[in-house]
């Protein structure tokens, strides 16, 4: 995608037009690697609550 970005791009501004579209897709792939942190803590953290109600214990009580 890269190359075809250079290859299109008019010879005047093709560095710029190559260095946006770097700056774009890098920025997608930091604030895509943040989002699915956020998003698989917020999983694991409504996991707790939920196994906490809907699990029980099998084992009896020994007194």
């Amino acid at each position: 995608m890269l190359a075809v970005i250079g290859d299109v791009a008019h010879p005047a501004w093709c560095a710029r037009a190559v260095g946006v579209y770097r700056l774009w897709r890098d920025g997608g792939f930091a604030s895509g690697a943040l989002l699915a942190g956020i998003l698989a803590n917020g999983i694991a953290t409504a996991s707790g609550p939920i196994v906490a109600v809907r699990m029980y214990e099998t084992q009896p009580r020994t007194p």
